[in-house]
């Protein structure tokens, strides 16, 4: 009884929760001009950017934004703006909670 009382207590909780922010994530790979050094600064209006480097001149870049459109105009707008970016190529786009 008094399981039955403490998962229905939870459920009840859970149920009343505010739902998770769905998200939007993608893995771009940067490629930079020979010699420049790009900006760690990967944080754009709704989004949040975290840079793998491998390769020389080669970055891979793991962004998770609120909404579709921020994650579009980070890539499409705000990455190749950057001072130093050579190309920027979307590998793999995923959305979820």
């Amino acid at each position: 009884m008094r399981i039955s009382f403490v998962c229905s207590a939870i459920f009840a909780a859970t149920a009343f929760a505010a739902p998770a922010m769905a998200t939007t994530d993608a893995y771009v790979l940067v490629e930079t001009l020979p010699g420049a050094a790009v900006d760690t600064n990967w944080g754009f209006d709704q989004c949040k950017g975290l840079p793998h480097s491998f390769r020389p001149n080669e970055m891979v870049v793991q962004i998770g934004c609120d909404d579709l459109a921020s994650l579009n105009k980070a890539v499409g707008t705000d990455i190749p703006a950057m001072q130093g970016v050579k190309r920027v190529t979307l590998w793999m786009l995923g959305t979820g909670r």
